[in-house]
């Protein structure tokens, strides 16, 4: 390929060790958690929109829904259980 050097500059390929991933507040199992409440939200969504006879609204409410439960169940969920704290 043009323009292309191998010259060990780029990202590596593969998956990351633990110890290389930044650290955040949403784990692997916490984004599953996340996934599956939107899409049970907007199925829920489109039942309460069709009962409304707006499905648009619905899958709104229920997006806003999905995303509400994700995060109060998710949320830091598959931690380690330690304290941020620095005693």
């Amino acid at each position: 390929m043009r323009g292309v050097s191998n010259d060990g500059d780029g990202p590596t390929s593969g998956k990351q060790g633990d110890e290389e991933r930044t650290p955040g507040p949403w784990s692997d199992k916490g984004y599953n958690k996340l996934a599956l409440g939107l899409a049970i939200g907007a199925v829920l969504g489109v039942a309460i929109g069709t009962s409304l006879g707006n499905p648009a609204v619905g899958i709104g409410i229920g997006l806003a829904l999905g995303i509400a439960f994700a995060t109060a169940f998710g949320y830091r969920a598959g931690g380690d259980g330690e304290d941020d704290e620095d005693d």
